[in-house]
């Protein structure tokens, strides 16, 4: 694996590390790991717009079901910055695969086909988080809507980033597939 994946998790690192780490010659940390931050963010933007309309009405319908929003976009914060270690590792197996030396083609297949997933999962959790920014943004406090809408922006960042990743790397396997299959003909 490369360097600074192994050195700590890049979830826990600080952004300026983790953006030095980024602006490295290494191949990983790459954009499918830095994908799922801004999807990160917008869960905590969504999760604090949630929590500034509660405390405004602490004793509404409505601040029972934000705290829900704001419990699961808790949770889908701590997932998404999870994602950020395990893409990178996934990505640094697929280099370690490419050689030297190099593994066999089914190894190179199966580090990309694993590879796909940590940029798949966060599309489906910034897809949740878009949409509980949306409902922040609709139901919130006027005050907190420009931070609901900014994680809206955040998540589709994070979103279409991390599909980008997916159809790369998806490309990637079937060339190699391809390419496996005419050498064995």
């Amino acid at each position: 694996m490369t360097g600074v994946v192994e050195e700590v998790g890049l979830g826990t690192m600080s952004l300026q590390r983790f953006a030095a780490a980024l602006a490295s010659a290494e191949p990983a940390p790459g954009g499918s790991t830095a994908a799922a931050v801004p999807g990160a963010l917008a869960a905590g933007l969504v999760a604090m717009a949630a929590r500034l309309t509660m405390a405004s009405d602490p004793f509404s319908d409505l601040a029972f079901d934000l705290d829900a929003i704001a419990q699961e976009a808790d949770e889908l914060r701590v997932e998404l910055l999870e994602l950020v270690d395990e893409d990178a590792e996934a990505f640094a197996r697929v280099i370690e695969a490419l050689g030297p030396p190099r593994a066999t083609p089914d190894e190179i297949e199966r580090a990309y086909e694993a590879a796909v997933e940590p940029p798949s999962h966060v599309c489906r959790l910034s897809s949740r988080v878009l949409e509980l920014a949306d409902e922040v943004a609709a139901r919130g406090d006027p005050h907190a809507a420009a931070d609901a809408r900014v994680a809206k922006l955040f998540a589709s960042a994070s979103l279409e980033a991390a599909a980008v990743t997916v159809e790369t790397l998806s490309s990637a396997a079937s060339a190699r597939r391809r390419e496996a299959s005419r050498r064995s003909r």
